[in-house]
């Protein structure tokens, strides 16, 4: 079973698609995205014009968004309106409702699963604090196993994740660490059974990084630039050997945050 994991992508008012030729079998239609909590936009005011990015602008805009994609799955990062719209809002159209928030912030992560298609069996959250010897951050990653309810084609069972690891490019090492400990919970999550795995998350993070190297190669060597930080730089390695959504198109980068590398 072959293993996905998805870059955040910023939206627009119109997109153009691109269809990724070669797709065999059932598919699966999973949205990432995140939405940019409402407690977070007073960073990009001079960037982007205040009216743009007031909640009572946006929020329309994403219930539109997100109901015409018609996904099975829907990952979000920076939710900090989980009660009052996302939970409402997707439930109100056949998903359920999962959210995971930050210790000391409003934001967290949501996953929403189309009911009739699948049943959620466990859940898990993944506190990255608990990663001892590295600032507080409060970035976490919520993680469901869900069982397919019809006979689509699809696994009988999947993990799915949404995570945002940490932004800031001098803890280059701290976003590998974030990001090994979410891919090690998922592994004993799965029992070591060859059970498809999808991360959706916003990485902060480059297709020469150490966290796409370590998602998609299983491994990052001691002596990879983002673990330079370390005092003392080690290889983190996973038995997941996953595959960019993004692959096929060439990694396209759709970023507003400047700062983040």
């Amino acid at each position: 079973s072959e293993c996905l994991f998805f870059f955040a992508m910023t939206s627009e008012y119109s997109r153009t698609w691109q269809n990724v030729d070669g797709v065999a079998g059932p598919t699966l239609r999973v949205v990432q995205y995140n939405v940019l909590a409402e407690t977070y936009a007073a960073y990009f005011k001079g960037q982007l014009d205040a009216g743009h990015l007031a909640w009572a602008h946006r929020a329309p805009l994403l219930k539109q968004q997100l109901l015409e994609w018609d996904a099975d799955i829907i990952a979000l990062q920076e939710v900090d309106h989980h009660l009052d719209f996302f939970a409402p809002l997707l439930e109100g159209a056949g998903y359920t409702a999962h959210f995971a928030q930050r210790r000391l912030h409003p934001d967290g992560a949501g996953l929403y699963v189309r009911a009739g298609r699948f049943e959620v069996l466990r859940q898990q959250v993944v506190q990255f604090d608990d990663l001892e010897g590295f600032s507080k951050t409060n970035n976490l990653g919520l993680v469901l196993e869900l069982k397919t309810k019809e006979a689509s084609g699809l696994p009988p069972h999947f993990v799915v994740a949404s995570t945002h690891v940490y932004w800031d490019p001098r803890k280059s090492d701290l976003k590998v660490r974030q990001t090994h400990m979410l891919a090690q919970h998922i592994q004993k999550f799965v029992k070591g059974k060859s059970t498809p795995v999808i991360i959706c998350g916003d990485f902060n993070s480059m297709p020469d990084s150490g966290v796409y190297q370590l998602l998609t190669a299983g491994r990052v060597e001691a002596d990879h630039p983002d673990l330079r930080p370390m005092r003392r730089p080690q290889a983190f390695e996973t038995p997941l050997r996953l595959r960019s959504a993004y692959a096929a198109l060439g990694e396209p980068l759709s970023n507003i945050t400047p700062t983040f590398q």
